[in-house]
Formats: structure tokens, sequence, C-alpha cells
């Protein structure tokens, strides 16, 4: 099992900080691998280090090689770390990009977490106004 496999296992049980040192000892793959390093920028994000993650992404956004998929995680976690430094209309606008490129992607995941995270961005930018309003236009 490459040491890519075992970060994607480790990653997917929430176990960020090993997932990410299991990439940090890969030697034979070459840096401009895709996948790998959309993964390291996601693992960053996901313990903090949102200035590294957001190095790795835009190294990766000079590339042409990503897949649909591939961008739209990149696009992903930089609207995560976008909302948690306070951006919001740029978090929005890259979770937007994201939900887009998770389009043409197979990887239900990769659909799925974009739009939960866009529609929770944008209930939470409205405030609790509009959910009290609906009721009383729906009466009507």
């Amino acid at each position: 099992m490459s040491t890519l496999d075992v970060a994607i296992q480790l990653n997917a049980k929430g176990r960020f900080t090993e997932a990410l040192n299991a990439l940090n000892d890969e030697e034979h793959v070459p840096a401009s691998r895709g996948e790998r390093e959309v993964l390291r920028a996601e693992l960053l994000e996901r313990v903090g280090r949102f200035g590294q993650a957001r190095a790795v992404l835009q190294r990766l956004s000079k590339s042409r090689v990503l897949s649909a998929g591939e961008r739209s995680s990149s696009e992903f976690v930089l609207g995560k770390i976008d909302w948690e430094e306070g951006s919001t209309e740029s978090a929005i606008a890259h979770l937007q990009r994201s939900v887009q490129l998770a389009t043409e992607s197979a990887d239900l995941y990769r659909r799925c977490w974009p739009r939960l995270w866009l529609l929770v961005s944008l209930a939470d930018r409205s405030g609790p106004q509009l959910c009290r309003s609906y009721p009383e236009r729906s009466a009507q």
C-alpha cells in the first residue's frame, strides 16, 4: 500500500495529523502529483495551517494537470480557509466554484460537501430574519 493510500485512509478516519505525516514521509513521488498535493492542502487546512495550505494550492493553481474533482477540492479548501478567516464573500465565491467543478466529478464526496458548506454559509450570512419571514410569506 502506498503512502498516499495510507494517508487517504487516515484522512477518512479523521486522523489528519497522522495522514499529513504519512504524506510528508513519502519520498519517491514527484512533487507535481495533483491528487497528493490536493490531499496535502486539505490536511493542512484541517490541522489549522491555513497559510501552508494556501501556498500549496497557489502552486497547484499554476498547474494544468488537475482534474475537475481536484480543482473542486482546491476551491473547497480555499473557501473553508476564507470562511475561517472572516472573508465571507470570497469564501462563498470559492464554494460556488467548487460546486460548479464538482458537477463534472463522479466522486460523491466532492459533489456533496461543497454544496453542504455553501448551503450553511448562505444561511449563516442571511441570518435568522430570513427564517422568521418565511412562515409569514407562506401564510399569505
